[in-house]
Order: C-alpha cells, then structure tokens, then sequence
C-alpha cells in the first residue's frame, strides 16, 4: 500500500501547486496589432496576385537549391581550369635585358689607367 502512495503523492502535489492562485496563469489581453494580425490570417485571400506563379516558384527552387549551386560552381572552376590549360599551350615569351652606364665604364678605365701609370713612373733622380 505504501508503494501506491508514492506513486500518486507527486501527482497531487502537482495539482495542488497548478491550482494555487499565485501558480496560475493569467491571461494577458493582445495588442491591437496582434489583432490585426489574426483578422487578417482569419480572411481568406482573394487576390490571385499574392501568391507566385509556378514558374516563379520553380525558378526559386532552382536558386536556393545547395547541390545544385554546388555543381554550378564546379563548372565554373572547370572552365577556369580550361584556359589555364590553354594558355600553357601558346607560345611563352621571357625577357630580360642589363643597362650598363658608359660613364660608369669610362670611370673605372681612368682608374686603371692611373693606377697603371702610378706603377710605371719610375723616380727622377
């Protein structure tokens, strides 16, 4: 008998808390523009306009389709990869060139000259 009491002591202590005053809820009145909100889902749409035609709607599925952008995108990597291949196969052309000053040139030969000649003199006596 004791087992039984068990069992339903926790239903009656939920009953009795559901019902006490300060447990309950209250109902809250809406705002006017919840009301609007209902009247306006209570009436039944008329205008024919509202709702998308199936091309519309099918052309939308497209859009957000995930595998379908996916695939999309692959191909238009794979066409990348396609021109860079090409351009593998067309001629390639290198550059590259020097720029030497004649100044510069000229200024080191004066340098050899002299030290040249510095070495060359031989002491008047």
């Amino acid at each position: 008998m004791l087992h039984k009491t068990v069992k339903i002591a926790p239903i009656a202590l939920a009953i009795m808390l559901a019902s006490h005053p300060l447990c309950a809820q209250q109902d809250v009145p809406a705002d006017a523009s919840a009301m609007a909100e209902l009247t306006a889902l209570e009436q039944p749409a008329t205008a024919a306009s509202e709702l998308p035609s199936l091309p519309e709607l099918f052309a939308r599925a497209l859009e957000h389709d995930a595998e379908l952008s996916s695939q999309r995108f692959e191909y238009e990597a794979t066409q990348e990869e396609i021109a860079m291949a090409r351009s593998q196969l067309l001629p390639q052309v290198t550059a590259s060139g020097t720029y030497l000053c004649k100044t510069l040139r000229i200024f080191k030969r004066r340098q050899m000259i002299l030290a040249w000649t510095k070495k060359q003199r031989v002491p008047v006596k």
